[in-house]
């Protein structure tokens, strides 16, 4: 059988290749006759090739998200001892709450800023993801709800809420109001990251 490279032309079979690095992929193909196989190649693999690199950055990032989140939590977990909601977190709780979020927030700059970065590359990761075609809609539509609705819960409430709680702002009420409105806040962030991370392990596995 013969093989000619024919990289303008558009066809349909395919033919899986195993690359240098691992990573698979396949030529889109079309038989001429039973002795003849034409080729495009590159045009498909080169598709596939970015899909193999884009996919990681979307697990790496909702993967340390999910760990920042879980730090957090450690420092939440601590109002959940005292559930009545009129009563006060005592001191001792507010002081260990609000120490970490100051140097979470304030005194950590500018390290703190790399997880603003990091929801950046998450979402620009997304936005090739569903420029280059190769997922169902329903599943790049989940994915932006699950990134979107935690980082603008984030933005709009959950960090304020924390750079205030760090400064000790207002009396022991307050502050146990917004460690409280904290928590829940990390509550929901860590699950739509942890159904974000699933989704793409999932369908990474599968692909």
């Amino acid at each position: 059988m013969r093989l000619i490279s024919a990289p303008h032309l558009l066809t349909k079979t395919k033919i899986h290749v195993q690359g240098r690095w691992g990573f698979r992929f396949h030529r889109l193909t079309r038989r001429n006759n039973e002795n003849d196989l034409f080729t495009a190649p590159g045009v498909d693999a080169c598709v596939n090739l970015r899909w193999t690199h884009v996919a990681p950055v979307l697990t790496a990032c909702s993967g340390f998200l999910f760990a920042v989140l879980w730090m957090d939590l450690i420092f939440d977990a601590q109002i959940f001892g005292h559930h009545s909601a009129g009563r006060e977190l005592p001191e001792s709780v507010l002081a260990s709450i609000a120490g970490y979020y100051h140097r979470a927030t304030t005194t950590s700059r500018p390290m703190s800023r790399l997880i603003a970065l990091v929801m950046l590359i998450l979402l620009g990761a997304l936005g090739v993801q569903a420029a280059l075609g190769r997922d169902p809609g329903w599943l790049l539509v989940v994915s932006a709800g699950l990134a979107g609705a935690p980082m603008t819960l984030a933005l709009t409430r959950t960090v304020p809420d924390a750079v205030r709680l760090g400064h000790r702002t207002g009396n022991a009420a307050e502050q146990t109001r917004l460690a409280r409105s904290i928590c829940r806040d990390h509550l929901v962030c860590v699950s739509c990251m942890v159904a974000f991370l699933v989704l793409w392990v999932v369908r990474s596995a599968a692909v």
